[in-house]
């Protein structure tokens, strides 16, 4: 199949019309009857930069079209080429590819700075943390890499380096062996060792939790969709805190929600922590 997909209701045309071509009960979102591959789509990546359409299709469950939230502003401006044979188009199969292999779990600044008696105590952190052990020990019992990121200010009244703030819940303790990645910027990949340990690694998707949800974990998300990795970002395992902008507070629930639904918009999966385990 080749040629120009361009607005809404043709790209849907396109996920869709192969329903139940390749399955007599359980239609698949099929590209072409001839691929195998397109039997078992999971993504569909634009030519550039990485980003993916997610169908939400899985080899035992029908499809279920209500998990293809993707908005019409975004599949309006997003041509897509798609011809199979000359990788216009990527297509990431799930056939014979364990999922579990090639993933990280980036844990970004569950430090004490941000506890009750820390300098910038966020609301909910407790059950953020606690979800964010339960995905990390996930991970290692998955056999996945486990990176832990930390944030030190030099010369700030915050994440005061050799400070008790700076250091790393005792909840989400790094395990022996594992790495620890100390950075200065919002950023976790700037100016730090992050992209070559999961180059080394050959990590090809990132599960990220953490804090805080509309700096440190939105910065990373975005940068890591920008560099090619599959991203997850596990919601209830982030936490925030109220902000004010001309006079008006933000509430914390209400900024962890804008910057959640900005996130799974554009770059990649917003899930909980229980949707994330159970896979």
């Amino acid at each position: 199949m080749a040629g120009i997909i361009g607005g809404p209701s043709q790209i849907l045309q396109f996920v869709c019309a192969c329903l139940d071509h390749s399955h007599p009960k359980h239609g698949r979102a099929c590209v072409d009857s001839g691929h195998q591959a397109c039997r078992d789509m999971k993504e569909v990546l634009q030519p550039h930069g990485g980003r993916s359409l997610r169908a939400g299709i899985e080899d035992n469950t029908d499809p279920d079209l209500g998990h293809l939230s993707i908005s019409t502003l975004f599949l309006s401006i997003t041509p897509m080429v798609c011809n199979l044979g000359i990788h216009q188009i990527g297509v990431k199969s799930n056939v014979g590819r364990n999922p579990m292999l090639n993933r990280a779990i980036i844990v970004i600044d569950l430090q004490n700075e941000y506890w009750p008696g820390g300098n910038l105590p966020l609301e909910n952190i407790d059950s953020a943390a606690a979800n964010a052990a339960r995905v990390i020990a996930h991970g290692r019992q998955a056999g996945d890499l486990i990176v832990n990121v930390r944030h030190e200010m030099p010369g700030a009244p915050v994440f005061v380096p050799g400070s008790d703030g700076v250091e790393i819940h005792e909840i989400v303790a790094p395990a022996e062996g594992e790495p620890v990645i100390t950075k200065n910027f919002p950023n976790s990949f700037r100016e730090t060792g992050l992209k070559a340990l999961l180059d080394e690694k050959g990590i090809e998707e990132v599960i990220v939790v953490g804090a805080m949800s509309h700096m440190c974990i939105d910065a990373t998300v975005r940068a890591a969709n920008d560099f090619g990795y599959t991203t997850t970002t596990i919601h209830d395992a982030c936490a925030t805190r109220d902000l004010e902008f001309k006079g008006a507070t933000v509430p914390a629930a209400h900024v962890h929600t804008a910057m959640m639904s900005a996130l799974a918009f554009f770059y990649g999966e917003v899930v909980s922590t229980d949707a994330f385990i159970a896979r």
